[in-house]
């Protein structure tokens, strides 16, 4: 299991590289000198600030293997995705703020023209630029959207920065005046557009596609298995308890993302889909000779441990299915040994149970613990403790319900495991 540490650690220093230069072009003493030029300097710091992160998500956006390895996993890449957009933001808006309040101190009028569209190309373009930010916010935090919908309005982010790339080229500002600091922040406008029309636009030629063909569809409840056949020469490899985006364009042709069920040995690939949402409840109507599209694999859902505890809830069961299946059994001690814990409301929920118990039977180093949540609440790590012995030498891999996941993680956390040795799956588009 990689650590996330890497990534979070470059984007701390694209960040303060900018302040950086920022702060030797002139001294802090005559920054800060008064209100107004304390409100001026700030709404600077947020502007450069601001526009990096805003770059960066673009960047994250890419999937790239790069970055999904110094995130730890693109489930990692999301949440940081949604977090450095979060901050961005909120900088970029405090930017106009801190300059309105310096005007505000002159007169009202004065600071509601720098607030309003005018003649002024450059002022224009910032406020456009803003706008389409809080647009996109408003559609992802306050109006629910299906997915395809959401997806659509992610271009108002693109819109952004092509606004903001406006705004910058033309205001007079510390980037005009210091060649520097403005190859800089030009340079990560630029990486951060090409991101997005690389992810928006050239994706379709410039990302590698496999196709398969579904060769048979089975329901079990609200689980759909689709098993899948490469096409010649567009076998895809992966690993156990990865999953990638796929597209049924008789269905579809949105990609989603799906973990694979089955073993890397195995033919062809399984997935196993739960009707959650819009997407997902067309699954049904996919029928035997679809074509299907594939981009991945991706994920790094495992760890190397020679002891673990795994805890799936519901169709969180999914990567651990294809894990299981890999997991070798011989006479070795320094074998990986496993607790799988199989968290379900009750027995007719539990779907894989049979195939989990068929697994086991072949597998001495792993063991099924079955929980039934309608009969015993909560999952706890308590139980988990009762049923496996000690947990601190133990990795801890989760994978489930998001809210189930972080009671348990703080769980074992107050329990004395480390940090560092309880893993999550956390993947959410929306």
């Amino acid at each position: 299991m990689t650590s996330n540490k890497t990534g979070w650690t470059l984007v701390f220093l694209f960040s303060l590289i900018s302040v950086l230069i920022w702060t030797f072009m002139q001294s802090l003493s005559t920054r800060f000198v008064n209100i107004s030029v304390t409100m001026t300097s700030l709404g600077q710091l947020t502007a450069l600030v601001g526009t990096i992160l805003l770059c960066i998500t673009f960047i994250l956006s890419t999937r790239l293997r790069a970055i999904e390895r110094a995130f730890g996993g693109l489930d990692k890449v999301y949440v940081a995705h949604h977090i450095i957009g979060t901050v961005s933001f909120l900088l970029l808006l405090f930017h106009p703020l801190f300059l309105a309040i310096k005007f505000a101190m002159i007169s009202a009028s004065t600071a509601l023209h720098f607030l309003i569209p005018s003649s002024d190309i450059a002022l224009n373009a910032g406020i456009f630029s803003l706008t389409a930010m809080i647009l996109f916010l408003l559609f992802t935090f306050f109006i629910k959207l299906n997915y395809q919908k959401w997806k659509i309005t992610h271009k108002l982010l693109g819109t952004a920065l092509l606004f903001a790339l406006v705004h910058i080229l033309f205001i007079t500002s510390d980037i005009s005046r210091n060649i520097i600091l403005r190859y800089y922040i030009m340079a990560f406008v630029f990486i951060g557009i090409a991101s997005f029309l690389y992810r928006s636009i050239f994706h379709i030629w410039l990302v590698k596609k496999y196709e398969y063909v579904v060769k048979d569809v089975k329901v079990s409840g609200s689980i759909t298995n689709i098993i899948l056949d490469a096409k010649e020469g567009q076998k895809l490899r992966h690993l156990p308890g990865q999953f990638v985006f796929i597209s049924f364009p008789k269905i579809i042709k949105e990609f989603h993302p799906f973990t694979i069920s089955s073993s890397p040995d195995e033919e062809g690939i399984r997935l196993s889909v739960k009707s959650l949402g819009d997407y997902t409840s067309n699954i049904q109507e996919i029928k035997k000779g679809d074509v299907a599209l594939i981009e991945g694999p991706y994920g790094m859902f495992r760890s190397n441990a020679p002891s673990q505890i795994w805890i799936a809830g519901g169709i969180g069961i999914t990567p651990f299915i294809s894990l299981a299946k890999s997991l070798k059994d011989s006479k070795n001690n320094r074998d990986t040994k496993v607790d799988l814990y199989y968290v379900v409301g009750d027995k007719a929920n539990a779907v894989f149970l049979e195939e989990l118990n068929n697994i086991a039977k072949q597998n001495k180093n792993l063991r099924v613990i079955t929980y039934f949540s309608a009969e015993k609440g909560r999952m706890n790590a308590d139980f988990v403790s009762r049923s496996s012995g000690d947990l601190k030498d133990k990795d801890i891999l989760l994978c489930g319900p998001v809210l189930m996941m972080r009671n348990l993680k703080e769980d074992f956390k107050k329990m004395g495991v480390k940090n560092s040795k309880i893993h999550m799956e956390e993947f959410a588009l929306l």
